[in-house]
């Protein structure tokens, strides 16, 4: 279960909206190496003048152990989005398949973890109903007070006719170094950078 309120900036508070979302799922080991389970996933956004999103659906999960240090898992189902615009829009239902899956390599002192998903915008009134990602991490321990960290994301979203926004593809590219002064306190540094390509509108 979560709550969160998201603002922003400016006079006008007609982008503002509470986000509350929820997931239960159950999982089932059959072996050492492979597990299965299914989990229910929704979300509801609730704006001003009577706005809001819904989204709600089934998923089958898994996951199996291809090594000792690697790690597949993922999951698909359909996703149901139902979205109330107000007076102005009206309403608006779709019907989503939404999948997720990443393959992680674990070592002694690093981890890198490639993720590619597909997914049903739940909480900005007007967007593309689904967008796509493919995400790849790196983290590694140098030794016993410093860790690097290091990602690169590409995400795509589907033309946004009513905002008259075309095909929009974002690439980020981020890194970090950290390092433990004593067992309570630590110290960093962030860097990331980002792109963004449009196309269209279709």
């Amino acid at each position: 279960l979560g709550a969160q309120r998201v603002f922003f900036s400016g006079d006008s508070d007609v982008l503002n909206y509470n986000l509350y979302d929820a997931t239960a799922g159950y999982q089932r080991q059959l072996d050492e190496r492979i597990s299965i389970g299914l989990r229910a996933i929704a979300s509801y956004a609730d704006y001003r003048l009577g706005r809001s999103i819904l989204s709600y659906g089934p998923q089958v999960t898994g996951s199996i152990r291809l090594a000792e240090n690697l790690q597949a898992s993922g999951a698909i189902g359909l996703v149901r989005t139902e979205q109330d615009t107000g007076t102005v829009g009206g309403r608006d239902n779709s019907i989503d398949l939404a999948f997720d899956g990443s393959l992680c390599q674990t070592l002694a002192n690093e981890r890198m973890c490639a993720r590619a998903s597909r997914r049903t915008q739940s909480s900005v009134l007007g967007t593309a109903p689904t967008s796509s990602s493919i995400n790849v991490d790196y983290s590694r321990r140098l030794n016993a007070r410093d860790q690097l960290q290091a990602s690169f994301a590409v995400v795509t979203t589907g033309a946004e006719r009513e905002l008259g926004f075309g095909r929009r593809t974002f690439y980020t590219v981020a890194g970090s170094f950290d390092r433990k002064m004593s067992d309570r306190v630590s110290a960093g540094v962030n860097l990331a950078a980002r792109r963004l390509n449009t196309v269209g509108p279709d």
